[in-house]
């Protein structure tokens, strides 16, 4: 490999480690920003839907599993409906309120043992969040379970099941402009790493040509016109070598020629 190519080489290495280095964690803080406002944003909209039926579920909590939630159904269809998500509301016995996809009949046993989600809520009194893969939608979900209280009281919840589809599609996106820019760059580096190179490379292999000739014995030849800068510095090493050579030389010439006149 040549002079010229290593030196290419090395110089795109470089480049690449360094754009990787900084890309990667660049990639994950991106993810993971996403994925933070994203929660965050269904968080708040479960939590002012919470807030906003808090009235309706506690009237009809007492009802049990055949309350009657045709207070509570419109308001949670609409903001369903308004951003393409499943709401699903349980009374605080767990029983199924509303549930805006139709899946689940109101009145049904909601909170069960695989939605440990609702005990956090209706037991605890804490907001839960949690992925979920979906075998029915094909995709990961984000479900955040929000409780509903009432005068201090929890006496009901608010699940909102999220994809999180729009997110990994919007995550993916940035990365492939990060991977277009750091090819780019890349590329760039590449490019004028194989400019330098060349102005780098050339007088030094001009100088290589100059010492194999003066090796091979031609003394006409001049070091000096290697190139410029540090390239005749070295040059000029090469011309102080050949003066001293040809002294040697010419000292021994005249040596051999007194011997032979004695």
């Amino acid at each position: 490999m040549s002079f010229r190519a290593r030196l290419v080489l090395a110089a795109a290495y470089l480049v690449a480690a360094v754009v990787l280095a900084l890309e990667i964690p660049l990639a994950l803080s991106i993810e993971r920003r996403a994925d933070s406002d994203f929660q965050a944003d269904v968080l708040g909209r479960a939590a002012l839907l919470a807030a906003r039926i808090s009235d309706d579920v506690a009237a009809v909590n007492q009802g049990g599993a055949s309350a009657d939630a045709t207070q509570v159904t419109p308001a949670v269809r609409d903001a369903a409906a308004a951003v393409g998500e499943r709401i699903v509301v349980t009374n605080a016995r767990g029983f199924l309120l509303t549930d805006s996809s139709g899946e689940e009949a109101a009145g049904s046993r909601f909170a069960t043992a695989e939605r440990p989600e609702f005990g956090v809520a209706l037991e605890e009194g804490r907001v839960d969040s949690r992925r979920r893969f979906s075998d029915t939608a094909g995709e990961e979900l984000l479900l955040v379970t929000v409780p509903v209280v009432d005068g201090g009281l929890v006496v009901g919840a608010v699940r909102v099941s999220a994809s999180r589809g729009a997110v990994i599609d919007r995550v993916h996106s940035s990365w492939l402009r990060l991977a277009a820019i750091g090819l780019a760059v890349v590329a760039g580096a590449f490019v004028l790493a194989g400019i330098l190179a060349t102005t780098v490379s050339r007088p030094l292999n001009r100088l290589r040509s100059t010492a194999g000739q003066l090796g091979s014995g031609d003394l006409d030849v001049d070091p000096l016109a290697a190139g410029r800068d540090h390239s005749r510095l070295l040059g000029a090493g090469v011309a102080e070598t050949e003066k001293l050579h040809r002294g040697l030389t010419g000292r021994a010439r005249r040596r051999r020629s007194g011997a032979s006149h004695r």
